[in-house]
């Protein structure tokens, strides 16, 4: 449980009063033994969100949210497994260092100084600000306010090798210390400590406990980079963190956020009102941050660089943001590189017009795949239409494929019928796929299957085929349920076997998978068990590509068979009787009839699909 011993749980589970905990989020009404009210987890007219006493535990019976007073206050604060147990005992008056793990605790209180530490750089940082007016001009000619300096905590890092260091000495702290921190560091040639940031505009990072975990530090000069990060650490993860978290969070499900790149684009929308603007620093969305903003947001604005790389880092991110079922929409401007220049450029009503007629995502998608192609030629034409008709055959709603088929017939100057029939092919076509899909049964008859996104080179030998299945059954509950459906609990790999078993533990209690909450729903050991995989879970979403591993497994399975049977056919002449040869040369030419019949399921023709 890293800093804690695992009895920490319940004993805080026991002592939290779960009613009182949820009554000052929603209200609650009582109900017989329970307690009952509208749901803070999704949108609802007519309470389904249960809590009971004697269980201590909550649930929601429309959107099927449930856990304890720690997942709730996880959910509800957008916090880690270990931040919400302090938070519940620090709210609560419970004290659990009695329950501080020993090999943990210098890490632990190193931590918690790095904070502390953090708060003094900041204010020194705050204080030297005010007291240099070159970088004061620098900030005006930005036209960020001061009402913005104080609430963002922005300030200045002197030139200069030891002025935060000798700040930082006067007040006690030590060499090691400061060090931890990563606010000095210690030069190689010399062994002595200086200064991270110099002459620099500084600019704190919160955590969603408005904590300072680390700083931003953007040159006011020419200096090369242009910005520079506190150094990852126990205490500070950048792919875990989004810049405006604890600042300017309204964290309303029904209410949008904003994503941006850069520090300064959240300082001035959020100086102009705007709520909910984040950045993710200059880097793609991650996956922890994808979740983080799910959890909180149905609807979301990419308002990144309209550069090849912003495009870029706003199509990867997509990619992840979709599993999440959320509205995304994506903010072009133009003749401006970011919302920080275009507000300066053109004024905050035109930077709102823009806002407010941002791109939907299938309408982005389409103007997107015209990148890099002349409409002018036939060939790259039809590939566009080709590659559009396949995005829009994802759709569900026949109005929105007929709004965007009127857009790609304007871009392209085809005509609607023409764009429809293709459409209505491919369509057809992906239609049918579905349908072999669905009827192909490993244990009957096997239908041809037309796919390959899976490379035959993780195709040849259990092993990694397992491995495979192990870790798309990690990325969802109705993958899971497939693959356990078609192989139940014989897995060759007995590891894997295990691991499978334990998935199913967690999927009992939980829809989707998410090693925080594992902590919460499985022992320990179990959790570790599982650790091993977490850097590969496999988004895969094509079924189909799933079959194919599925009957590639059969077809190793038999190979093997086959081997084994071959081995013993060598071995004929050991045999008495007649009837025992007939017999195993019989079983050879089944076995290699049905190694055929795999062959013919794997040697489909390849199918695009997004």
């Amino acid at each position: 449980m890293g800093r804690y011993k695992r009895e920490v749980k319940d004993y805080i589970l026991d002592r939290v009063d779960i009613v009182s905990l949820i009554s000052s989020h929603i209200e609650l009404k009582p109900v017989g033994p329970n307690f009952k009210g509208l749901c803070p987890f999704h949108g609802e007219k007519t309470p389904s969100f249960s809590v009971s006493t004697s269980w201590n535990k909550y649930k929601c019976f429309g959107c099927n949210e449930s856990g304890d007073a720690i997942t709730f206050v996880m959910k509800m604060q957008s916090l880690e497994f270990l931040d919400a147990l302090e938070y519940l005992a620090a709210t609560n008056g419970i004290d659990i260092s009695k329950f501080l793990d020993e090999n943990s605790f210098t890490v632990d209180y190193r931590v918690k100084l790095s904070y502390e530490l953090n708060l003094e750089a900041a204010k020194f940082y705050r204080d030297m600000l005010l007291k240099n007016t070159f970088a004061i001009e620098y900030l005006t000619d930005r036209n960020i306010d001061k009402w913005s300096l104080i609430r963002f905590g922005i300030g200045y890092a002197p030139d200069g090798f030891q002025n935060l260091y000798n700040y930082l000495k006067g007040k006690g702290y030590k060499d090691d210390e400061v060090l931890f921190s990563n606010l000095v560091k210690k030069s190689q040639k010399t062994d002595k400590l200086y200064d991270t940031f110099r002459n620099r505009i500084i600019i704190p990072i919160f955590d969603n406990r408005k904590r300072i975990v680390g700083f931003g530090a953007r040159s006011i000069n020419d200096e090369m980079p242009k910005y520079l990060n506190s150094s990852e650490s126990d205490f500070f993860k950048k792919s875990k963190v989004l810049y405006g978290q604890g600042i300017n969070d309204n964290l309303d499900r029904g209410s949008f956020c904003i994503l941006v790149e850069g520090y300064m684009d959240v300082i001035k929308l959020c100086q102009f009102g705007f709520k909910n603007v984040y950045a993710s620093m200059g880097t793609s969305l991650t996956e922890s941050q994808a979740y983080e903003l799910s959890k909180n947001f149905n609807k979301l604005i990419f308002a990144y660089d309209m550069d090849e790389a912003g495009r870029t880092a706003i199509d990867r991110s997509i990619e992840m943001l979709e599993r999440y079922k959320l509205d995304i929409r994506v903010l072009e401007l133009t003749k401006a590189k970011d919302p920080d220049e275009y507000i300066d450029k053109f004024g905050i009503e035109n930077f709102k017009t823009r806002l407010e007629n941002s791109l939907d995502l299938y309408k982005y998608k389409i103007m997107r795949l015209k990148s890099g192609l002349d409409m002018n030629k036939p060939f790259d034409k039809k590939l566009y239409v080709d590659k559009t008709m396949n995005v829009l055959s994802n759709l569900k709603s026949d109005v929105e494929v007929e709004i965007y088929i009127q857009e790609v017939s304007v871009y392209t100057g085809i005509n609607i019928g023409s764009l429809k029939a293709e459409y209505n092919r491919i369509k057809g076509r992906k239609n049918k796929i579905k349908e072999d899909v669905s009827n192909v049964s490993l244990d009957n008859e096997k239908k041809v299957l037309k796919n390959a996104e899976i490379k035959k080179s993780e195709m040849r030998n259990i092993d990694k085929i397992e491995k495979k299945l192990l870790e798309i059954s990690m990325s969802s509950k109705e993958k899971f349920n497939l693959i356990k459906y078609s192989i139940g609990q014989n897995f060759v790999n007995s590891d894997i076997n295990s691991a499978m078993y334990i998935l199913k533990l967690y999927y009992d209690k939980k829809d989707e998978f998410d090693f925080n909450v594992a902590v919460e729903v499985l022992d320990l050991d179990k959790v570790v068990e599982l650790e091993k995989y977490k850097k590969n879970i496999s988004y895969i979403e094509n079924e189909i590509d799933i079959q194919i591993l599925l009957i590639s497994r059969e077809k190793e399975l038999c190979l093997s068979r086959i081997a084994k049977l071959t081995e013993d056919v060598k071995k004929l002449s050991l045999l008495s009787s007649d009837e025992d040869k007939i017999s195993m040369r019989k079983k050879q030419t089944e076995l290699i009839s049905e190694r055929k019949k795999y062959d013919t399921l794997l040697a489909a023709e390849r199918v695009s699909f997004d």
